[in-house]
């Protein structure tokens, strides 16, 4: 069979673009580190306080508590596609250091926190999705909790615990400001019946997109001053505290005199209000 070559392309050119295209699209490919007890493997390197995963890779627990023993530390990953499983209890008494997750604002990677984290220092989590099933502590007054989706944050098990001390405890979902959920129509907060946050003093925040300085806030301030927004769909609230209807264990939103900011909205009619609650809620 002859070959025509269409006249006024080089061949070469559309063969160099693909090879562009997949050496680009890798930002893409999802990526697993898994925090467990045992089993640690490579694909991971530590540079300047921060740990970079270039490959499924899993990390003891004791090896991030080593670490943290000497200074705070970041989890990244090479991909805006960085899933983190923690799956082993990480603490940590070294006063002032911190643990970042995620690392990267652009991540759209799923971080699930199924096991506890204690440390005296300030906390970020930073992903996609975000879901917990754990209880989160600092132990070092003044320091900050913060949890930061593309799309949703789910406190996915009953009577799990988010404290701090005179510090901020901040849910920002929606950090793309897209208000349109383009995530499977999935920007919301939700805690289940029994969660806790206690700020013991500094502010407690529910909220999400642009940090604009909309609704009375600071712009650039690291604390979301528009909605959370569930765009469509299962009936589902924009924020639930607890399920609607609910009579479970109390939801606890404790600020200690802190600010307490909520702010939820939905867009559609097969969705929830913008903010929805069980019978039994303290705030």
């Amino acid at each position: 069979m002859n070959r025509r070559q269409i006249p006024g392309i080089n061949p070469v050119i559309p063969f160099l673009s693909l090879l562009l295209l997949l050496s680009f699209s890798g930002k893409g490919i999802a990526q697993t580190l898994t925090i467990a007890n045992t089993g640690e493997t490579p694909g991971w390197s530590l540079t300047d306080r921060t740990i970079t995963v270039t490959t499924n890779a899993t990390i003891n627990s004791s090896t991030i508590q080593n670490y943290l023993s000497s200074g705070s530390l970041t989890l990244v990953g090479n991909t805006n596609n960085f899933i983190v499983n923690v799956n082993d209890a990480i603490t940590s008494n070294t006063s002032g250091n911190g643990l970042t997750i995620g690392g990267n604002a652009a991540n759209l990677g799923s971080i699930t926190l199924s096991s506890d984290l204690s440390l005296a220092g300030p906390i970020s989590i930073l992903g996609g999705f975000i879901v917990i099933n754990s209880n989160i502590t600092s132990t070092l007054a003044g320091a900050d909790i913060l949890f930061k989706a593309v799309a949703s944050i789910k406190v996915n098990a009953e009577n799990k615990k988010v404290q701090t001390t005179n510090g901020d405890i901040i849910f920002w979902s929606d950090s793309d400001n897209s208000q349109s959920s383009g995530l499977n129509d999935s920007d919301e907060i939700t805690l289940l019946a029994g969660t806790e946050l206690n700020a013991s003093g500094g502010k407690i925040v529910l909220a999400g997109g642009a940090d604009d300085g909309n609704n009375g806030g600071t712009a650039s301030d690291g604390i979301p001053d528009n909605y959370v927004y569930r765009g469509a769909g299962g009936n589902i609230a924009g924020i639930e505290l607890g399920p609607k209807g609910g009579a479970g264990n109390v939801v606890k939103i404790l600020s200690g005199g802190g600010d307490i900011i909520i702010r939820g909205r939905t867009g559609s009619s097969d969705a929830g209000p913008g903010i929805s609650g069980q019978g039994n809620i303290r705030i």
